[in-house]
């Protein structure tokens, strides 16, 4: 989008396409190739990662969690394949959870210790939000949800609340003027609707299949006028990706009597329950096991090869050939041990807030927040990948060290609960 071989829309975050162009730009000014500004970008990126790790480990010091646990969090997290692969990757996902990783401890920092914290530190955490929005356009409903619990759970510090709705309303500012002064065509609504969409489809699927669906003749008919080509969709279907749906669907055609069709989705609903279960399962079933999923491989691979003319290539020295090789094996091709698989990072998610559940750490759970919320967002798209969990997967050190704090007894029910 950068370099204009495609269309420049915000259905990707423009601060990501502007960060990347911008730094494979400047590389290939600098070293004369783009080969060579990638190489810019991936090196910055690392940085980042690695000092947002050392934030972590200062993070848990700070909640008096022992040394050998912080130790474990980061051995732990950085020996896994994925997140080796994944840091060298240039999608959104991985500055995005970056950035998020950042606004949590933050976040979690200004709600534990209002108190203490100077008026820069809201400053900080209001800009690391919003770097993390403008990273990954659907974040925005996150800080939404933030700002509802920071309500519901009585959050003291007004500067919270103010930071968490500046947040939402320059980023909706940022996309209007994108939309309405720059003339940057809007992401298309049916973006954010790849569930409903793909349990639909499914019931299409299955009745054009010859499958026991309660879906009559009518409902059919109104299903065809929804999707351009229905039988290029039953050749086309798959229940583990709503992408081919989600093209064949016409946007403008639901907008033109949304409580019709909003109508027939409930009722197929109420009517196949299972089918709609499934379906929604069958989109998500990859995150706790990916060593199933036949998209692993997509981590390695340029997503566009035909447009890719800048010369641009997975290339290592000799000496790094052998890590190159491990990394494919261990990531594409191997199954992932138990210690080692991506999901690990839903299951440490949901332990944690079990126990402060348990310990009625109020603020503890409203500081997990951000972790849960992104979690519950990617459910909601249109295929399980890896580089979706890159987010998760990076705060486990974080994740696994708040098990273990010894400064709870201590602060009690917390100054802003």
């Amino acid at each position: 989008m950068f370099m204009g071989d495609t269309e420049l829309t915000l259905a990707n975050p423009l601060l990501h396409t502007l960060i990347l162009g911008g730094i494979i730009s400047l590389g290939k000014a600098l070293f004369g190739s783009y080969q060579a500004g990638f190489a810019l970008f991936i090196a910055v990126q690392l940085l980042l990662a690695s000092n947002c790790m050392a934030q972590m480990v200062l993070f848990l010091k700070k909640r008096r969690v022992p040394l050998v646990v912080i130790l474990a969090g980061l051995i732990w997290t950085v020996s896994y394949p994925v997140i080796q692969t994944l840091n060298l990757n240039s999608t959104k996902d991985i500055l995005c959870g970056i950035f998020l990783a950042y606004f949590t401890m933050a976040f979690w920092d200004l709600i534990e210790y209002g108190e203490e914290q100077k008026p820069w530190k809201y400053v900080k955490t209001f800009i690391l939000g919003l770097l993390a929005c403008l990273m990954r356009n659907a974040l925005i409903f996150l800080f939404i949800i933030l700002l509802l619990a920071s309500l519901l759970f009585r959050l003291k510090d007004r500067k919270v609340y103010l930071m968490l709705l500046s947040t939402v309303l320059l980023v909706e500012g940022f996309s209007l003027v994108c939309g309405s002064v720059l003339r940057i065509p809007k992401a298309d609504f049916k973006e954010n609707l790849s569930i409903p969409i793909q349990q639909t489809a499914t019931v299409a699927f299955m009745h054009l299949s010859g499958w026991e669906v309660l879906a009559d003749e009518e409902d059919m008919a109104i299903l065809d006028e929804l999707y351009t080509d229905m039988e290029s969709l039953m050749w086309n279907y798959s229940g583990n990706v709503a992408d081919y749906p989600k093209l064949m669907f016409r946007s403008d055609v639901f907008k033109s009597d949304p409580l019709r069709y909003l109508s027939l989705y409930f009722k197929l609903g109420f009517q196949n329950p299972r089918t709609y279960y499934d379906a929604f399962l069958n989109m998500i079933r990859f995150y706790w096991n990916m060593s199933e999923s036949e998209f692993r491989f997509m981590a390695f691979e340029y997503s566009f090869q035909q447009l890719n003319h800048w010369g641009i290539k997975r290339q290592f020295v000799p000496a790094l050939d052998r890590y190159n090789t491990y990394l494919v094996e261990a990531t594409a091709f191997e199954s992932f041990a138990f210690w080692r698989e991506p999901g690990l990072c839903i299951w440490l998610l949901a332990i944690l807030l079990g126990l402060m559940i348990a310990r009625k750490d109020r603020m503890g759970q409203l500081g997990v927040l951000p972790v849960l919320g992104y979690f519950v967002g990617i459910l909601l798209g249109p295929i399980a990948l890896l580089r979706y969990l890159y987010p998760m997967m990076l705060t486990m050190p974080l994740l696994f060290g708040v098990l273990f704090r010894r400064d709870i007894s201590d602060r009690g029910s917390m100054p802003n609960g």
